[in-house]
């Protein structure tokens, strides 16, 4: 994200949104991730890539939250004219 595209509350509030959906199914699925008694070797290997990619997506969803979030504070620093 460029720094210089303006970012609105309504931005953050959505990908604060997308952040928690996400980390929500990830943490809902972690015991069905675990939980690998009684499987075969094919399913056990695509059990560890749905966790991979459930974690990688986590990651870029809360990063993306966080980059928004401080673009805002850093406009609305410029707009009142704070130089902290």
């Amino acid at each position: 994200m460029s720094s210089d595209k303006k970012v609105t509350l309504g931005d953050v509030k959505r990908s604060f949104f997308y952040f928690l959906a996400v980390f929500c199914v990830f943490v809902l699925s972690l015991p069905g991730i675990v939980n690998m008694a009684y499987l075969s070797t094919t399913m056990i290997v695509l059990k560890c890539v749905l966790g991979i990619v459930l974690i990688l997506c986590v990651a870029a969803n809360g990063s993306s939250f966080i980059e928004k979030l401080l673009l805002f504070i850093k406009n609305e620093s410029v707009i009142t004219g704070d130089d902290d």
